[in-house]
């Protein structure tokens, strides 16, 4: 073999792991993009489930006075 034919099996080499150096740079970058959604949505989710809950709470809270209520209500007519 020649060293031309060196060089040119060398060039293509490369060529080759250049582009799937490329290849694996975008499809990491598009993983990296869906991941970043993913935990958007979920930091949403979450924020939506500590608001619920808390709305929840504040309802419990509601509860329990007015059965407190009831409750001496109930014993002063008893």
């Amino acid at each position: 073999m020649d060293i031309a034919a060196t060089a040119a099996l060398v060039m293509a080499g490369a060529i080759v792991i250049a582009v799937i150096w490329f290849v694996a740079t975008r499809l990491r970058s598009a993983d990296d993009v869906r991941n970043r959604e993913v935990a958007a949505r979920g930091t949403d989710a979450q924020e939506e489930t500590n608001q619920k809950l808390s709305d929840i709470q504040a309802q419990l809270a509601d509860m329990n006075q007015r059965l407190s209520q009831v409750q001496r209500i109930l014993q002063d007519a008893e």
